[in-house]
């Protein structure tokens, strides 16, 4: 699979998973730090975000998690509390 852009028009499940990929790492890491109390509403957030990946429209899905990154991002001090990170795999 060829380097995702902006631009790149998102047509397979695979195409959609490099691009969500930075907030899949993100979410498992939120699970790895959670506290136990939290840990069952952080595995369902990522469960079904994986499945989003694998059984929605990849275009929508590719947008959803783009939105999701970028909505993090613009509150570090809430959404980054906890240690981890979002990194872009998209080449700007």
């Amino acid at each position: 699979m060829g380097e995702i852009t902006p631009d790149t028009a998102i047509k397979n499940s695979a195409q959609a998973e490099k691009v969500c990929q930075p907030l899949i790492e993100y979410l498992q890491c939120s699970l790895k730090k959670a506290p136990e109390a939290h840990q069952d509403m952080h595995q369902k957030i990522l469960d079904e975000t994986l499945k989003k990946i694998k059984l929605d429209d990849p275009s929508r899905v590719a947008q959803e998690c783009d939105t999701y990154m970028k909505i993090l991002k613009e509150s570090p001090d809430i959404a980054f509390k906890n240690g981890c990170e979002i990194k872009s795999t998209v080449s700007e």
